[in-house]
Order: C-alpha cells, then structure tokens, then sequence
C-alpha cells in the first residue's frame, strides 16, 4: 500500500540558501497528497491538498518559519474531495482561488463536479465554497475527471482550463476575482453528455470500426 506517512515534503529558500532536508511531512496528523502550495503577500504560508477527511488546509503565519497548523473543515470537509489546484491573485494578492474534483456523486445529479472556492482573506475563510459555475453545471455536463484542470492569476483577471476525453475543453474567465464568469469552448467534443458506460464513439475515420 501507500506510505502512511504520504504528505508535503517542504524545504524553504530564504535568498541565500536552503534549509536542511525534510524528513517528514508537514502536516501534523493528516496523510495528503496532490499539494498545492500558496503563500499571499501578507506572508501567509498554505497548503491545499487532498486527504481521508475533505481537503486540507495546512498553514502558518509567516513563510519559511513556524510551527504548521492543519483545518480539516474550512474547506468543507467532505471525504471523497480530491486533486485540487490553487493560487492566490486579486489587487492585493490575498485572494486565494481553488478548484477541485468531487470524485463522487457532485451537485445536482452530476458526478465528478468540478467545484470552485474562493477566500478573500488569505484562506482564513472561504465565503464561496464547493461551487460549480453554470457553464460547468449538470445541465452540460455530465460532470469532469481529475486534475483534468489547470488554474492561474493575474491581479483580478482568473483563468482556468478544464476538459477531459469525453467532454469539450473549456476555458472559464473572470476578470472581476471570481465575482462572474465567462466561458468560451476552446474545442468542442462531438456528442453533449457523453456517457461513456452507455455511448460509442462514431467511426469519425471511416474504417469500419467505432473510434
């Protein structure tokens, strides 16, 4: 099996030299995996990863020092949460956006939501949470892979990609922090709500065989 002591391995550059090598994880208690690590201009030091109770927020106060504390409920604490992505942005660098898989039944019928999750105080608390956006919703898709996804920031403008083999590949943009959201179908998939235990792919080359 997995190592019970699967975590973050953690090493801090302070401008002139590494400390010495991690030997064990970071987080006190929880095993993790699929880390994403963020840190805010007030110093704030975080992070985000997958567990056996939810998704796990693991932080302390300045970067590089200090004892880390884990929150196994701030991001909603449901088990079978996986595969996050995170970054910060907003005009201040403090807003700290997240997404990531249900691996299970999702919102509204549909599995495998992608939700979206947004602190505006540097993860202390998170306002929107476990979110799927309408264009991402039931009413479109039957629901999305993991890590199927990739995020980044630029000050208020928050872009990210999701598309799996059997759905289109679609670009969400907010330029106002996560407030609203655009999306733009960047390649579209051939039949909507693709179930792939009850659909067949067409034989789109002609040879005679289903693709």
């Amino acid at each position: 099996g997995v190592s019970a002591a699967r975590g973050t391995g953690y090493n801090y550059y302070d401008g002139t030299s590494w400390g010495p090598a991690p030997a064990a994880r970071i987080e006190p208690t929880n095993r993790v995996g699929f880390v994403n690590v963020v840190v805010t201009p007030s110093g704030r030091e975080m992070v985000i990863a997958h567990s056996a109770v939810g998704m796990l927020l693991t932080s302390r106060p300045q970067k590089g020092t200090g004892a880390w504390t884990e929150d196994a409920t701030v991001l909603g604490g449901v088990g079978s949460d996986t595969w996050s992505k995170a970054i910060n942005g907003g005009a201040n660098g403090e807003t700290v956006h997240s997404i990531w898989n249900a691996n299970s039944a999702g919102a509204n019928g549909q599995n495998f939501s992608l939700y979206y999750s947004r602190s505006l105080d540097g993860g202390v608390t998170w306002p929107v949470l476990r979110t799927v956006l309408a264009d991402l919703d039931s009413t479109k898709y039957r629901g999305f892979g993991g890590d199927a996804y990739s995020i980044d920031t630029k000050v208020d403008t928050v872009v990210f990609v999701v598309g799996d083999f059997d759905t289109d590949l679609v670009l969400m943009r907010s330029t106002d922090n996560g407030v609203s959201w655009t999306s733009t179908v960047i390649q579209p998939f051939f039949q909507a709500m693709y179930d792939d235990a009850t659909d067949s792919f067409p034989d789109l080359d002609g040879d005679g065989t289903s693709d």
